[in-house]
């Protein structure tokens, strides 16, 4: 049995079970079953609006489905949920490098930082949106930490 399957049967046992429709949609995701993804977050949010892993999925989908200004939307209603996530922050600030917000980017990648400051990713990104911002001393720095907490990235 997969573990879209096992997942599946989580559903149909409890149907009222928003985090059982997380599981699946994240499954889905990534079995590269986006569509269905999607509906399995939207069916969460419709049970328990609340949930964060349910808009940070949602902000997933539509980072592939580049409809950038819902993803936006969809890890900032993460974050709100949970303030202390590192990767919602560091999610929402990559999707703000992406449109082009650097300034807010670099507030969301120093969240991502402050809530796991070993996250070798938020440091390297933060990097760029810095030197996007032209902070290119300051991306110089996180460029520098990154590669301290992780090799396989060049400073």
């Amino acid at each position: 049995m997969s573990n879209i399957d096992e997942c599946e049967e989580q559903v149909k046992n409890n149907p009222q079970d928003a985090k059982a429709h997380v599981s699946l949609g994240e499954a889905l995701f990534y079995d590269g079953k986006i569509d269905e993804a999607m509906e399995s977050y939207r069916s969460a949010l419709r049970l328990d609006s609340q949930n964060a892993r349910a808009h940070f999925g949602l902000g997933k989908v539509f980072d592939i489905k580049k409809r950038y200004e819902q993803m936006i939307d969809s890890f900032r209603e993460a974050i709100f949920l949970a303030p202390d996530w590192p990767e919602a922050h560091y999610n929402l600030g990559l999707a703000l490098l992406v449109v082009g917000e650097y300034d807010e980017s670099v507030v969301c990648l120093k969240g991502a930082i402050q809530a796991r400051p070993e996250y070798a990713e938020a440091h390297k990104a933060l990097s760029v949106a810095y030197s996007m911002s032209g902070q290119s001393e300051k991306g110089k720095l996180h460029s520098q930490e990154a590669a301290r907490l992780n090799p396989d990235f060049p400073s």
